[in-house]
């Protein structure tokens, strides 16, 4: 069922629940958008993060990172650099080391010195992992 949705129609209710109030209700949008390709609205997610509750913003975040391009990766790289939530900025961090993207090297470096030990150890992790390709 959920692989016909490749309408607008059908996907205006998954753009309304993705931006709901409630966690788990954007949640189940976001894994809803995953299941049938997230393609035809990356956009949509790319201007619905703000809006988004802070529970299932890593999600789609994580969401948009296995559709890395260049305006996803400036987009990462924007909250990578404004935010101050660990769960965000580690996120980020993490998938720039799984999509080998050195060029984001120096700003995965300035993470190494963060307060957060989760954000510091994914820094370690994304440079060696960036480091040794």
């Amino acid at each position: 069922m959920l692989r016909l949705c490749d309408d607008e129609r059908r996907f205006a209710v998954f753009k309304r629940m993705v931006t709901s109030d409630n966690a788990i209700i954007g949640q189940a949008a976001l894994h809803g958008i995953a299941i049938i390709d997230p393609l035809p609205i990356i956009n949509f997610l790319i201007q619905s993060l703000p809006h988004m509750h802070h529970m299932v913003l890593p999600h789609c975040i994580q969401l948009l990172g296995k559709h890395y391009d260049a305006d996803v990766r400036a987009l990462l790289l924007h909250y990578l650099q404004t935010t101050n939530e660990p769960v965000i900025k580690y996120t980020i961090i993490n998938i720039l080391g799984d999509v080998n993207d050195k060029k984001s090297i120096p700003i995965i470096e300035a993470h190494l010195q963060d307060e957060n030990h989760h954000v510091r150890s994914y820094s370690e992790a994304a440079l060696t992992n960036l480091r040794k390709i």
